[in-house]
């Protein structure tokens, strides 16, 4: 069972590309008819990347700002927060008559706490982030061949029926492929 497990996966991680590709073929077959009124078909193939492009490009203009300016704010105010705690701490054994060594002993529980959940951001998160720039760049790459391989779909819709047929043949064995 694992190694169908695997298979799928190799094969997903293959086909993904390939799928993307479809999908981006079927959403710009619009906008590729539409300019290819006044345009040919290669222009009209160009002119709708790159309002797709823009759009995108938009999209992420509008969006990115506000995630780089939610996650300064949350930086600043987990600093904030830790701060306080040991001040906190410290406070309420005064408050409540208790012996220093309680307050101490609280403001340094939790800097202990504050030092193992740093502990665990290098330890976790980091390799965690390596691991999101490794997909991200996968990812990247995986885009790319999507964006070619939509080009040459969309390029010659007539013999679109024929490629697809050719990936089926060429990722799936011949007699599950001929039933396709």
């Amino acid at each position: 069972l694992a190694e169908v497990g695997a298979f799928l996966s190799r094969l997903g991680e293959v086909a993904a590309p390939f799928l993307a590709a479809g999908v981006i073929a079927f959403l710009l077959s619009g906008p590729v008819a539409f300019f290819e009124k006044k345009l040919p078909r290669p222009a009209a193939i160009i002119v709708a990347y790159l309002l797709a492009a823009a759009a995108a490009a938009l999209l992420v203009y509008i969006i990115a700002p506000q995630l780089m300016r939610s996650g300064a704010q949350l930086a600043r105010s987990a600093q904030q927060y830790l701060g306080r705690q040991s001040d906190l701490a410290r406070h309420f054994t005064g408050e409540w008559g208790l012996p220093p060594q309680v307050g101490q002993a609280l403001a340094a529980g939790w800097e202990q706490l504050v030092g193992r959940v740093s502990a665990g951001v290098e330890g976790r998160v980091l390799p965690a982030f390596a691991d999101f720039f490794f997909r991200l760049a996968k990812g990247v790459i995986n885009t790319g061949t999507a964006l070619v391989v939509s080009v040459l779909l969309l390029y010659d819709r007539k013999d679109l029926f024929r490629r697809g047929r050719m990936v089926v043949f060429a990722l799936l064995p011949l007699g599950t492929a001929q039933t396709c």
